[in-house]
C-alpha cells in the first residue's frame, strides 16, 4: 500500500514533503524492520533446536544490520525514480557522510550489507524445520535471484513485490491449515 501511494505521488508529479516522507518510511520498513522481523518471526515458531539457536544468531545479525541501515539513512540522502515500470530507490552518499567514511568504503560496506540482508531475510525460513516455511524461504530466495538478475537497479521494490506475493501464499496456507484444524476439532 505504501508503494502504491508513492506511485500515485510520482504520477501526479507532486514533489516535496509527502513523497519524501513516503520514501523515507518505505526505506525504513524495508531496510530496518524486515531484517529484524523476518528472523524473529521464524524464531518464535521454531521448536527448541540447534536450528533455533542459529536463527537467533540471524536475529542478532538482523539487529546489527538494521542499525547500520538506520545510520546510513540518517546520514545520507535517498532518491527515487520510476524506471521501466518499477521504482528504483537510490541511497545517495555525499563525499563526506558525517561518519568519517569515504564514498568507496561506504559503497563497499553497503554492498556487503546486501548479502547479509539476504541472509537474515531468507536464511531463517530455509533453516526452519517447518516444511511450509522452508518452501516460503525458497520462493522468496528465487524472487531475490530473479530481482537481482532482471531488475538490479530496482531491487528493493521488485523483491519486496515478490516477497509480498509469497506472503499472500503463506497466509493462504496458514488459513487453510487453520480451517482444517478447526474442522477436525468439531
Amino acid at each position: 500500500m505504501l508503494e502504491g501511494a508513492i506511485w500515485i505521488h510520482l504520477h501526479s508529479h507532486e514533489t516535496g514533503n509527502h513523497l519524501d516522507l513516503l520514501r523515507a518510511i518505505y526505506l525504513l520498513i524495508a531496510l530496518t524492520l524486515w531484517p529484524v522481523l523476518a528472523p524473529f518471526s521464524v524464531w518464535l515458531v521454531e521448536p527448541p533446536s540447534s536450528y533455533r539457536r542459529a536463527i537467533l544468531g540471524l536475529c542478532l545479525l538482523g539487529a546489527v544490520l538494521s542499525l547500520f541501515y538506520i545510520t546510513i539513512l540518517l546520514n545520507t540522502s535517498s532518491g527515487l525514480a520510476s524506471d521501466s515500470g518499477h521504482l528504483a530507490y537510490r541511497i545517495l552518499s555525499p563525499a563526506d557522510t558525517g561518519l568519517g567514511w569515504n564514498t568507496p568504503s561506504l559503497a563497499q560496506a553497503f554492498r556487503w550489507s546486501l548479502l547479509a540482508y539476504a541472509g537474515v531475510t531468507v536464511g531463517p525460513f530455509l533453516l526452519s524445520q517447518d516444511r511450509v516455511l522452508r518452501w516460503f524461504g525458497l520462493v522468496i530466495g528465487i524472487g531475490l535471484g530473479i530481482s537481482l538478475v532482471m531488475h538490479r537497479s530496482e531491487l528493493i521494490s521488485v523483491w519486496c513485490f515478490f516477497a509480498a506475493l509469497a506472503s499472500i501464499l503463506l497466509v493462504g496456507v496458514f488459513a487453510r491449515h487453520s480451517r482444517i484444524c478447526h474442522a477436525g476439532s468439531t
